[in-house]
């Protein structure tokens, strides 16, 4: 089932398309990754073990994990201004870099998504047959992410900016992301 890029076309290998399979650009911009592996205090952090913790905490494989990592990272930075979105992206290894920059997204506006419109989007995007199972999926990409940024509550570091700019119904997500590890 592919999912329509919401309003613009997505870039995958330099081509602009309008219509994308989240696990086909997931797979093939991670399939590019050499083993990337760093230290940030105790956390270490390496692409396939987050696509692999998503996996775990969604009860999916990892192809389906990544497709819904890419959902989850291209809506997420609809969300988030510029600044924040180049911060957090800064963050990240590299496999999951490319995934947060498979659309070019520089210069635009900040979409005030809220809660329902988020959980909609990510549905959307990923093909998802419901808003629960969405729901499921942000959580997990969510949770695994804060546990990448070193931190366990959702409220340390990185995480915090990204928590401080969300409105009040996603920084609930956000946080029962982190209280529910799963």
């Amino acid at each position: 089932m592919h999912a329509k890029a919401p309003g613009r076309p997505v870039r995958v290998a330099g081509k602009a398309i309008r219509s994308v399979r989240p696990a086909d650009v997931a797979t093939g911009l991670l399939a590019q990754e050499t083993r990337h592996t760093r230290k940030r205090g105790a956390v270490i952090v390496e692409t396939r073990d987050f696509v692999k913790e998503v996996a775990r905490r969604l009860g999916a494989d990892e192809r389906r994990a990544e497709g819904l990592v890419f959902a989850v990272f291209q809506t997420l930075q609809d969300r988030l201004p510029e600044n924040e979105a180049r911060d957090l992206e800064a963050q990240l290894p590299t496999g999951l870099k490319r995934l947060w920059r498979a659309e070019d997204r520089h210069s635009r506006p900040v979409e005030k998504l809220h809660a329902t419109d988020f959980v909609g989007r990510v549905r959307q995007w990923a093909g998802l047959p419901d808003d629960a199972e969405a729901l499921r999926a942000v959580h997990a990409v969510f949770g695994t992410l804060q546990h990448a940024l070193g931190s366990p509550t959702g409220m340390e570091g990185e995480a915090w900016d990204v928590l401080s700019v969300l409105p009040k119904d996603l920084k609930r997500i956000w946080l029962e992301a982190a209280a529910h590890p799963r």
